[in-house]
């Protein structure tokens, strides 16, 4: 199994996450960086909020998150890919091209 390191920032940041993201993770983080900006920043608002409900909780003791995938169907996602999307979906610019573009790249080698 191949697998994406995706990273937000670096300890000692607050909002630093490093998560192995595999085929299914990576296809559903290409299908959300497609929708408009106001949808990813209400979805990385949903994130957030969630997670702001488990800071109390030890990383082992985190549930998992409920999250749509493209054809309306939910699958659970780890906490760790819901912080990582909650940081990054908000992106605009050269950085969210910088984003898709290794995200694409990456899908392509797999194929």
């Amino acid at each position: 199994m191949r697998v994406m390191w995706l990273v937000f920032e670096r300890l000692p940041h607050p909002e630093a996450v490093c998560y192995a993201a595999g085929e299914a993770d990576v296809r559903l983080a290409e299908v959300l960086f497609q929708q408009p900006r106001i949808e990813r920043m209400r979805y990385a608002e949903q994130l957030r909020n969630f997670l702001r409900e488990q800071e109390g909780l030890s990383p082992f003791e985190r549930p998992g998150v409920a999250c749509r995938e493209g054809d309306s169907l939910y699958r659970v996602i780890s906490w760790r890919f819901a912080k990582w999307l909650a940081n990054v979906l908000p992106a605009e610019g050269s950085q969210l091209e910088g984003v898709r573009g290794r995200i694409d790249d990456w899908l392509l080698s797999v194929e």
